[in-house]
């Protein structure tokens, strides 16, 4: 990055300098060394071993080896690949398109020649409350909040059904779900 004239990043007034742009998940910043020595460490290592890739015709064999895990295991009898996302908001939005899309291959809707799908077609189910990121389709996807609506968001529509989450509660000796 670079900072604006005056602005510190070492170039001096008048001029442009090179400074350090770099932020880390929200996920990643609380590790400590002192806290986390050995959480610390592995970051550490893999940051110095494998560079972050998007992975366009190129990959790294950690990365290639828990692909092909998951294709095995949870996705034995369906998954042909494996997708991964750099962040929630992203990964929420493929997995609903995903599963749109299998649901339309499952139904024979892709084999349609008028291009028009009932708007019935398709429901999200989610919980009220539920947040599930910043991306278009995802927004979407959540009940009406505080972060989403039209003064946060001018596009929003909210689109599914959204249920309240389910409650556990002690009653009578016992724990139950409400």
């Amino acid at each position: 990055g670079f900072s604006k004239p005056g602005g510190g990043g070492g170039g001096g007034t008048g001029s442009l300098g090179k400074a350090f742009d770099g932020s880390g998940s929200w996920w990643t910043c609380g590790v400590d060394a002192k806290t986390h020595p050995v959480l610390s460490r592995a970051v550490a290592y893999a940051a110095g071993r494998y560079a972050h890739v998007l992975f366009p015709q190129q990959v790294h064999a950690p990365a290639l080896e828990l692909a092909k895990r998951l294709v095995a295991g949870p996705g034995h009898g369906w998954a042909s690949r494996c997708f991964y996302s750099d962040n929630g908001s992203t990964a929420v939005e493929v997995a609903i398109k995903m599963a749109f899309r299998k649901y339309m291959r499952d139904q024979g809707l892709l084999a349609r020649t008028d291009g028009e799908l009932e708007e019935e077609t398709f429901v999200v189910l989610a919980l009220e409350g539920s947040y599930h990121g910043d991306t278009l389709g995802v927004m979407n996807a959540q009940a009406p909040s505080v972060f989403t609506g039209p003064r946060q968001f001018a596009w929003y529509q909210p689109m599914g059904h959204f249920i309240a989450p389910p409650h556990l509660a002690l009653e009578g000796g016992g724990w139950g779900v409400e």
